[in-house]
Parts: structure tokens; C-alpha cells; sequence
């Protein structure tokens, strides 16, 4: 990258605001701070993603309620330190 250091991506919150949250908001004036929305299957903004002009991208997650009809199924860690905490339950589908 020719000595212009790491990039840093931060999410843009999920308050369904209509400004993006510390530390995504400095993406409009650090050039290595990327922030970044939720989308869903139907490439709308998710409805609990912030938005705002500082958003550089949004990535696919899930939002049923704003027209999608998918949701986001990921891989979770086993036992209590796993997002459902129920023993076995390797992925997770929100």
C-alpha cells in the first residue's frame, strides 16, 4: 500500500439512524477508515442500519422487515460461548 497504513472498516450502527456512529462517522475525513451498512437480499438498506454520507459500503446481512425475504445464517461457536448458548448449535440463522 506504499506506506499508507491499514484500513480500517467500522459498522455504521444499527439504530436505524440517520447518522453514522462513532468511529464510522470519520470515514469522511481519516482516508483509512471505511464505514460500512447492512443491505439485504433485495439490495435495500437494511432498516436498523445507519445511513448517511459518510457510508462507503454496505455488505449483505438480513432485514425481513424492510421488504427481504432471507435471512443471514452464520456459523456460531459451541456451548454457552456461542451466540444461542445451547450446547451443539453451530450455526445461528438471524
Amino acid at each position: 500500500r506504499g506506506g499508507r497504513g491499514t484500513i480500517h472498516y467500522f459498522a455504521t450502527g444499527n439504530g436505524s439512524a440517520a447518522s453514522v456512529s462513532y468511529p464510522a462517522v470519520r470515514s469522511g475525513t481519516i482516508a483509512s477508515v471505511i464505514a460500512v451498512g447492512a443491505s439485504n437480499n433485495i439490495d435495500l438498506r437494511s432498516s436498523y442500519s445507519n445511513f448517511g454520507p459518510q457510508v462507503d459500503f454496505v455488505a449483505p446481512s438480513n432485514d425481513i422487515s424492510n421488504g427481504g425475504t432471507l435471512a443471514i445464517w452464520t456459523t456460531d461457536r459451541l456451548g454457552a460461548l456461542g451466540y444461542n448458548g445451547l450446547p451443539n448449535q453451530d450455526y445461528t440463522n438471524q
